[in-house]
């Protein structure tokens, strides 16, 4: 039995193990609050151990490991970004953040979660947690721990919500009453088509075939950093990769805006920054962030009195809700948002065909009821 150490308000020990790959001996502390705690762990090191297991010095925090396997990601950028606002927000100021890798257990993971249901929403708590697991998974393949301790954890349940969209009336006065503002061409490819407005950004006039009447959707503006945005190589999946078969009113809204932006560009001359951007910063060159059409967007919500709790993301809602009320195919809806299949379509605008039910009885009584009196007497 290992030699146990009271010191300084907690116990630890040294454990001699053997490297099986090169046969050298290695020493590994192990500390703990209480002598149960550092008896359970020398155990399950010297099981890991003698199951072959190569479990590395306890010398990693999880917040330096969770960086690590940040930085080492091949996935979105923006991603990335929101990964590591989570590490810093919600990791490294707990007490979870400072531990040592391989002492977390489930019940810490757990208490984790708790404190932070106790000032966050479900669904931020359970994206905050996927990166967590992200990384503890990726430390169990890589055998830095023994095991992964996200297992068993209890997470707060996420109530179904919908998102704040436009009526058919209000998106009529939104294009309507917005034909002179510079964004003009942007509130209408984003409630009539559904596009993101990451994606709005970064379109070029090389997107658009006119005589085709359609929009070719390739890329996307996204995170470089919490202040700073690129015009990513792709959109947010391959499915978002697609063409979209514009209507008579973005093609309109489009030609308007390119006759305005070429005056503009003969007007500044060799000071026109010539990158194609069809939202372009007012000097010919893409936008550096999304912020002045989040800011623009509520001043036109103020003017036109639109509900308060549309944002500019329900505008892509708005689309999709208008489009399903008037009889769209669900697939060619799903094609035009960029989903990977109308399965996603479906779950995310439930809620719409549920309200619908009514009138689908509705439509049927149309059909049946004349009928009705001659049903109800033969039965």
């Amino acid at each position: 039995m290992a030699k146990l150490e009271y010191r300084n308000g907690s116990w630890s020990s040294r454990v001699s193990l053997t490297d099986p790959a090169t046969g050298k001996r290695r020493q590994e502390r192990i500390t703990g609050r209480t002598k149960t705690e550092v008896t359970n762990e020398i155990a399950e090191l010297v099981s890991a151990h003698n199951k072959g297991e190569a479990v590395s010095p306890a010398k990693t925090t999880v917040a330096s490991f969770v960086e690590s396997w940040i930085s080492g990601g091949d996935g979105r950028v923006s991603t990335q970004v929101r990964n590591t606002m989570t590490l810093r927000k919600h990791i490294v100021p707990d007490p979870i953040g400072a531990m040592k890798i391989q002492h977390v257990r489930p019940l810490h993971v757990q208490e984790w979660i708790d404190r932070l249901s106790q000032k966050l929403e479900p669904s931020t708590v359970r994206t905050v947690y996927a990166v967590l697991r992200g990384a503890m998974t990726r430390a169990d393949a890589l055998e830095v721990i023994a095991r992964t301790p996200c297992r068993g954890i209890r997470l707060p349940k996420v109530t179904a919500t919908t998102t704040a969209v436009l009526s058919e009336d209000e998106a009529r006065r939104l294009i309507e009453d917005t034909a002179d503002d510079h964004h003009h061409v942007a509130w209408v490819l984003m409630a009539v088509t559904g596009l993101r407005i990451g994606e709005v950004l970064a379109l070029t006039w090389s997107n658009v075939d006119f005589e085709q009447r359609t929009l070719r959707v390739e890329h996307t503006m996204t995170r470089k950093d919490a202040s700073t945005w690129v015009i990513g190589t792709a959109p947010k999946t391959d499915a978002s990769r697609r063409s979209i078969t514009l209507p008579a009113v973005c093609i309109a809204a489009l030609r308007n805006h390119r006759k305005h932006q070429l005056e503009r560009r003969l007007m500044l001359g060799s000071d026109w920054g010539d990158s194609d951007a069809i939202l372009d910063n007012g000097t010919g060159g893409f936008y550096a962030n999304a912020t002045p059409f989040t800011r623009r967007w509520k001043t036109i919500k103020t003017r036109l009195e639109l509900p308060a709790d549309v944002t500019i993301h329900g505008l892509r809602h708005t689309a999709a809700s208008l489009a399903i009320k008037n009889g769209v195919p669900i697939t060619t809806i799903s094609r035009m948002l960029g989903h990977a299949n109308p399965s996603i379509t479906l779950r995310v605008y439930a809620h719409i065909y549920a309200a619908m039910e009514d009138e689908a009885a509705a439509l049927l009584d149309t059909i049946y009821a004349p009928r009705l009196e001659r049903i109800v007497t033969n039965a």
